[in-house]
């Protein structure tokens, strides 16, 4: 495999379709595009092969053989200078040995779309179907609170079309990729209220190659659709990677409207799945530390770890304004000393689950400024307002973020 500096073997191996039916070079790369020919949609192409040997995928190949940086790439390449693990590390971990002498479609990731069953507080629309209503609402696809803030967001995005799974021609376009996959991906909007992901399982499962097959679906863990179980051990393996990031009021302050009580118990079932041996692969919780769940981090590890036994932590970084160092100097204080009680746990998996979070504390992060804080203080206060709730009932140690003339805060 090559060395150069840009190389990734996402644009040589896989296929990426984005919430609003896109066609992508990964999860992770922008709208923005190097060559001529970057804009295309799963409704205008005749096949997948009709975007995978594209002239722009072939450009684009080229370009990184030659170690040129890419305009989609630029998030990556952002990530990587500020010291954080990039989608394009990523891959190259996963996919060690790939032959770009002989490409073919091993990955597919896919998002159908973006519907979704909550208002996630650090998610925005092209991810969830509820937050579009939220942001028509506020007027905020005029005045959109996370422009320029996030990888994915690009003007005009709340225009497009999410619906395009519902076109069975689109989902056959997908359907041609399972004689070569070897990898499959869902993330969402929530891909457990999706029907067409458990139309694509499902022909998986009819024609054969299901046991071939590696899975890895990202859920929030507040459904578990009946028939999933079913399907999913038809497969090679199955990787559920649960998006859970606080527990009791604090969970249910972040991933509004859901409620802690049925997420824990859907965790539980799915935990029982994989310590009964009724499925192969890894269950995952995937917990982004944040401004909100600051003070809840130490709880929340200490209460899922007897049915869990893998964790990622990441901060969020984007957007910055919901970053941990925008919580009261208290909290963050109070923070750093349970990442250190975590840290010397006689647990291993809490020690790691520490050393991860205090690692986020050490990262770099954007200052957190006068400015920032008011735009926290705006965005909490327009959507909690148009929700009927208050931040103080749920996370009362953060009540002061939404008081006036907020000052500039420290970081630990």
């Amino acid at each position: 495999m090559p060395k150069s500096p840009t190389f990734c073997p996402a644009p040589f191996n896989s296929v990426t379709v984005t919430a609003t039916g896109r066609w992508a070079l990964c999860g992770g790369s922008l709208a923005d595009y190097s060559f001529a020919g970057g804009y295309k949609n799963i409704t205008d192409s005749k096949s997948i092969e009709d975007w995978f040997g594209s002239d722009y995928m072939c450009s684009v190949r080229q370009a990184m053989l030659n170690g040129q940086p890419l305009k989609e790439c630029a998030s990556c390449y952002k990530n990587e200078s500020a010291g954080i693990t990039s989608y394009r590390q990523n891959q190259l971990a996963d996919f060690p040995k790939v032959d770009t002498n002989n490409i073919k479609i091993e990955y597919v990731d896919i998002k159908f779309g973006n519907k979704c069953n909550l208002s996630c507080k650090m998610c925005f629309p092209h991810s969830s179907s509820e937050l579009m209503k939220e942001w028509w609402q506020l007027g905020w696809s005029v005045k959109d609170p996370m422009e320029g803030t996030r990888g994915d967001y690009y003007n005009n995005y709340m225009l497009e079309n999410y619906n395009w799974p519902a076109d069975q021609t689109n989902l056959d376009k997908l359907f041609e990729v399972i004689k070569t996959v070897k990898v499959v991906k869902f993330t969402g909007g929530e891909p457990m209220i999706n029907p067409a992901m458990f139309k694509f399982l499902q022909h998986c499962v009819d024609s054969g190659y299901a046991e071939s097959i590696v899975l890895f679906v990202t859920t929030n863990c507040t459904k578990i659709h009946p028939r999933f179980l079913d399907i999913a051990k038809k497969f090679k393996q199955l990787n559920l990677r649960l998006s859970i990031d606080g527990t009791d009021s604090v969970y249910n302050y972040i991933r509004y409207p859901g409620n802690w009580s049925e997420t824990f118990k859907n965790l539980q079932t799915y935990a029982s799945w994989y310590k009964n041996k009724h499925i192969n692969g890894n269950i995952i919780i995937n917990f982004v530390l944040s401004v909100f769940n600051l003070s809840n981090a130490e709880h929340f590890f200490r209460t899922v770890r007897p049915w869990i036994d893998i964790f990622t932590v990441a901060d969020l970084h984007k957007p910055s304004f919901m970053s941990w160092n925008h919580a009261p100097p208290s909290v963050q204080k109070e923070a750093l000393k349970s990442a250190v009680r975590l840290s010397y746990d006689s647990d291993p998996v809490l020690q790691h689950c520490g050393r991860l979070l205090t690692a986020c504390y050490t990262k770099p992060l954007l200052p957190a400024t006068t400015d920032s804080h008011q735009k926290l203080k705006n965005f909490v206060q327009s959507q909690d307002g148009l929700r009927g709730i208050r931040i103080k009932s749920y996370i009362p140690e953060l009540q002061s973020i939404c008081r006036p003339n907020l000052q500039t805060e420290k970081k630990i």
